[in-house]
């Protein structure tokens, strides 16, 4: 049946899994850095609680009103790219740049100003990524498939926070935070 070797996401079970938790893994990844990895090597660097509580506030708040993108996605289609890819490529690359952006701040722990708003940016990203793909997942997966997938594609997200925020934080005293920064852009550029 369907679990076959199809060669798209309506006709393979298996990539429609490995696509949908590959693109869980990109979210999951930077979000655990810049929440784990990021605030701790600032609060290493002397940031205070207040200012570190600042900074994830803009990052968190496109999350609020990520509503917001449902409506846009369905609304503005790219004929011939398919529903989805379009938005999930720009999402993505938006990501990319936002995250991109930290390698050229001079001094990382004395620009909370700029910092907040590469955050901010970075998550209108990553939450249009989040809604994007979370669209893929309804317009591919069968009636049988959600619980399952669903499951792990919240999986693939924890576990692209876990490579984020502790598998970026052990090397960090080797490859220091740029290092961290630079590691992922590729890894996203894969999963693109």
């Amino acid at each position: 049946g369907d679990k076959g070797e199809g060669k798209n996401l309506v006709e393979s079970y298996r990539y429609r899994v490995l696509a949908l938790c590959a693109l869980y893994v990109a979210q999951g990844l930077p979000w655990g850095f810049i929440t784990i990895t990021f605030v701790t090597y600032l609060a290493a660097e002397g940031v205070t609680a207040g200012m570190l509580a600042g900074l994830l506030f803009w990052g968190t708040l496109p999350w609020t009103v990520k509503f917001l993108w449902g409506p846009v996605i369905d609304r503005f289609q790219f004929a011939g790219l398919g529903r989805r890819r379009p938005w999930i490529i720009i999402a993505q690359c938006g990501m990319i740049l936002s995250l991109s952006t930290l390698l050229f701040v001079p001094n990382l722990a004395n620009d909370l100003v700029l910092l907040s708003g590469i955050f901010f940016v970075y998550n209108i990203f990553t939450s249009l990524q989040d809604v994007s793909t979370d669209a893929l997942a309804v317009d591919v997966l069968k009636g049988d498939e959600f619980e399952k997938v669903n499951s792990y594609m919240f999986s693939a997200k924890i576990f692209g926070g876990m490579i984020g925020g502790a598998g970026l934080g052990s090397v960090i005293g080797t490859i220091g935070i740029r290092g961290a920064v630079l590691l992922q852009i590729p890894i996203l550029l894969l999963i693109m």
